[in-house]
């Protein structure tokens, strides 16, 4: 879909939120900025109810033993009703000891979701024989990194890492259980000395043409070796233009990043075109995947295409955010190129949460089409904020950074993520901790913006229940959220997807906020 931004509505006559979601009433929040242009200031958005008794707040997993972290969602350019989300599903019969990821649907903008997990698990094999179809992921034990993302088309794409686990050397895997499926299946291998730090991992892609209902296709991209490939934290991207499909990875035993394209909805994979390792990487064989939160992890990669076949991918070191470049479909890129001021390498906290620089442009043919847009997290004043800043010329030159969470608190927000509707309006949602005077329970925060990041809307929070995030845990038993969470929107709503806690579990929740300050005509 190609539009323009319409011209925004006056906040003089903005609807209070519905219920469920807390907004402007909420003491803690601090009055919106003066813009420049009181025409483009934008009205705090409202979030709808559905799913019944649900609020504002959806919860897309259904099943009381079905839980899920590290967050994914996208919504279908061709039909906005059709969202789906994913994450690291620790759904025990498809699940079994280790995880593997799930996919949550829903058809009908929200009111109810189709909660699974991905086809192929070798431990559906054992619980379920009758449900199991092998697939080219299915010689692994594990599945993790969801990422989806949708085709201007409607095709979706659901990019995952799976990895071959191994009993000897200390995963959560049960030794009779490898040879067991072995024997039975001669899908899974009885692996050799492997463990999720030093093992095959391999990059993999699924595609659904109904709108995830089904998938049709299961490509492994990049199939990993023991020592030499070990493949981490991809991540995925549909060209809204043309249609072709990338993803980047941090390939850690590799000469640098790894980009690879596909021109005809997944069927086949081009590449890898090879990025130099960022700048004093973190990407190194001693800072792994499946380590305690106190540990350095690999920098998380991003990849974002904007018009006339540009390709953005963007990381994070300890000097800052970085983006490399690409002018001809991903072909070839530039060097990395240093953005703002660095970012904080870690936060004190039980858990992880890694360096996040999320980069996305607007590639809408509107009035702002060419922009490229950043988010990160940084403590310049001791305290973890979110920033925003853009550049209008392709990435060469950025605006000054501003933090987008405006509280009084000297408390943390962190893990921003960022998206670009249809008509070029900007949405950002992140986890905040303002709520909670211990600077611990979580909540989730949401700001747009209708003129390309000059101005913004008021702060808004989404979530209407604090979380616990001890209530969430990795599959190596560490508390863990994950290291990214994610927005999507179409015209009609942003839709931020976290974790959410409130019933003493790791839900996987979502909502459609609307955005009473867009003129949402194309």
């Amino acid at each position: 879909m190609r539009s323009t931004v319409a011209v925004a509505l006056a906040l003089a006559l903005v609807s209070p939120m519905l219920a469920g979601c807390i907004g402007a009433e909420d003491e803690s929040l601090e009055e919106a900025s003066v813009l420049e242009d009181e025409e483009l200031v934008a009205a705090e958005p409202r979030c709808v109810e559905r799913g019944g008794n649900q609020s504002c707040n959806y919860d897309t997993l259904n099943e009381p033993d079905r839980e899920g972290n590290e967050v994914t969602v996208a919504v279908n350019p061709a039909d906005a009703d059709n969202v789906v989300a994913g994450a690291k599903d620790y759904y025990p019969e498809s699940a079994g000891d280790c995880v593997w990821d799930g996919i949550y649907v829903t058809q009908d903008g929200g009111e109810t979701f189709d909660s699974r997990n991905l086809p192929g698990s070798p431990w559906l094999a054992m619980n379920n024989r009758s449900a199991f179809e092998a697939n080219e992921a299915s010689q692994y034990w594990c599945m993790s990194d969801p990422v989806v993302e949708f085709g201007p088309e409607g095709t979706m794409y659901y990019t995952f890492l799976a990895y071959q686990g191994d009993p000897v050397t200390g995963s959560a895997l049960g030794e009779t259980a490898t040879c067991a499926v072995n024997n039975e299946t001669g899908a899974v291998p009885c692996s050799g000395l492997n463990d999720v730090a030093f093992n095959r991992v391999s990059i993999g892609v699924m595609v659904s043409h109904d709108g995830g209902e089904t998938i049709s296709d299961v490509t492994l991209i990049d199939s990993g070796t023991f020592p030499v490939n070990f493949h981490d934290r991809q991540w995925i991207a549909a060209d809204q233009e043309t249609g072709t499909v990338y993803v980047a990875w941090d390939g850690i035993f590799t000469p640098g990043n790894l980009v690879y394209k596909s021109n005809d909805q997944g069927e086949t994979w081009e590449g890898p075109v090879l990025l130099d390792n960022l700048p004093t990487s973190l990407s190194t064989p001693e800072a792994l995947n499946n380590t305690p939160a106190e540990s350095t992890s690999p920098s998380q990669l991003f990849v974002a295409t904007g018009s006339q076949s540009t390709v953005y991918v963007s990381g994070c070191t300890s000097e800052g955010p970085y983006l490399a470049k690409s002018t001809d479909g991903g072909e070839s890129f530039g060097d990395w190129e240093k953005v703002v001021h660095a970012v904080d390498e870690g936060m004190e906290a039980e858990y992880r949460s890694g360096q996040i620089c999320m980069v996305e442009a607007d590639e809408t043919g509107g009035p702002h089409d060419g922009n490229v847009y950043m988010v990160y997290a940084a403590t310049p004043d001791g305290h973890r904020d979110v920033f925003f800043t853009r550049s209008s010329d392709g990435g060469e030159t950025w605006s000054d950074p501003i933090p987008l969470n405006e509280d009084a608190t000297e408390n943390d927000q962190f893990l921003p993520t960022i998206s670009v509707n249809p008509n070029g309006v900007v949405d950002v949602s992140w986890y905040d901790r303002r709520h909670d005077e211990d600077n611990r329970l979580l909540d989730v925060y949401h700001r747009y913006s209708v003129d390309g990041g000059e101005s913004w809307s008021m702060e808004s929070r989404v979530t209407d229940v604090s979380s616990d995030p001890s209530y969430s845990k990795h599959q190596g038993g560490f508390t863990f959220l994950g290291d990214y969470i994610e927005i999507d929107s179409s015209v009609e709503c942003a839709w931020p997807a976290w974790v959410d806690t409130r019933n003493e579990k790791a839900d996987v929740m979502t909502t459609c906020l609307q955005r009473p300050g867009e003129a949402v005509q194309p």
